[in-house]
C-alpha cells in the first residue's frame, strides 16, 4: 500500500486563509501536522503479476497466504498523517535516528529508523509490553501477520502533534493492570460495556467503553508477561465476541490543540 498527504489551494485569496486549510488552523506546520487530506492505495497485483491476496475480515486472522488488509490500512494512514513524510518527522531526524521526545522517552533513546528514514528499524520492538511487539511502522509486513498499533507509534504521532492517550502509550487490552492480557480483560471490559468517562475497560482512552476495546482485547490475548498475571483466568467464550463495523481512522479524531 502506498499512502500520503497532500496540501490545495496552491494559490489562495490570502495566506491566511490558504494556511488554515492546509493545516486545518492547527499553528505552526514544522511543528504541529494536520493535513487537510490524502490518499491511500492498495496493490491488486503482487510482484509477479498475479492478483494479490486481501483478507478483510477484521474479526479474523489472516491466512498465511494473504495480506491483512486491517494493518496496511492503519499503517498508510499513519504515513497520511505525517509519521515519517511530514516535516515535523523530518525535523526531529537525528543521524538516521527518530529523537522525538516522546518516543525517545518510551524507547529509552532515540528510535532507529530504516534506511528509507519513513519506517522504524528492521529490529525495532515497542516497549512497554513484557513481550515486545512488532510496531505498525516496521518497514515489511508478512501475509498470515496482523499488527496493531503499538505504544511506540503512538507516541511518534504525538511527537508530531497528533494526542496519544495514555491508555494508547500502554499495554493494549490490560484492562485489570496486571500486565497480561487474558480472560479476565475481556470479562472485565464485557461487564463495563457501555460505560463512559474513562470507565474501566477503555482500552484506547475515548472516554467510552465500546466494541472497538473489546476488539483490541481479543486481539491482545495472550500479550504481556504471565509470570506476573493472576492464576485461573478464564477464557472468554467465542460466542462472546460480537463486533460491531468500525472506523478504521484511528488517530484523525483526536487532536492536541482545538481547531
Amino acid at each position: 500500500g502506498r499512502g500520503v498527504y497532500s496540501f490545495p489551494l496552491q494559490s489562495s485569496p490570502s495566506e491566511g486563509f490558504r494556511a488554515n486549510v492546509v493545516n486545518r488552523g492547527q499553528g505552526a506546520g514544522n511543528e504541529d501536522f494536520a493535513p487537510w487530506g490524502g490518499y491511500i492505495g492498495f496493490d491488486t497485483l503482487g510482484p509477479s503479476g498475479g492478483m494479490r491476496k486481501w483478507h478483510f475480515d477484521y474479526r479474523t486472522a489472516p491466512p498465511s497466504d494473504s495480506f491483512d488488509f486491517y494493518t496496511v490500512a492503519v499503517h498508510e494512514l499513519a504515513h497520511l498523517l505525517g509519521f515519517g513524510t511530514s516535516t515535523p518527522f523530518v525535523m526531529q531526524l537525528e543521524s538516521g535516528r527518530f529523537a522525538g521526545s516522546q518516543a525517545s522517552e518510551l524507547y529509552g533513546g532515540s528510535v532507529p529508523l530504516h534506511a528509507d528514514h519513513q519506517h522504524w528499524g528492521s529490529t525495532v520492538t515497542s516497549p512497554t509490553q513484557q513481550r515486545p511487539a512488532t510496531p505498525s511502522l516496521a518497514p515489511q509486513i508478512a501475509p498470515g501477520e496482523r499488527r496493531l498499533f503499538t505504544p511506540l507509534d503512538y507516541a511518534a504521532m504525538a511527537d508530531i502533534g497528533w494526542e496519544a492517550t495514555p491508555e494508547q502509550l500502554g499495554l493494549a487490552g490490560d484492562v485489570n493492570g496486571d500486565l497480561f492480557v487474558d480472560g479476565a480483560d475481556f470479562l472485565a471490559w464485557q461487564r463495563n460495556l457501555g460505560g463512559l468517562g474513562g470507565s474501566l475497560g477503555d482500552v484506547d482512552g475515548s472516554r467510552r467503553v465500546d466494541q472497538y476495546d473489546g476488539w483490541l482485547v481479543h486481539q491482545a490475548l495472550g500479550a504481556g508477561d504471565s509470570a506476573v498475571a493472576a492464576a485461573g483466568a478464564i477464557a472468554p467464550e467465542p460466542s462472546a465476541v460480537k463486533l460491531l463495523a468500525f472506523a478504521l481512522l484511528m488517530l484523525a479524531s483526536r487532536r492536541l490543540k482545538a481547531s
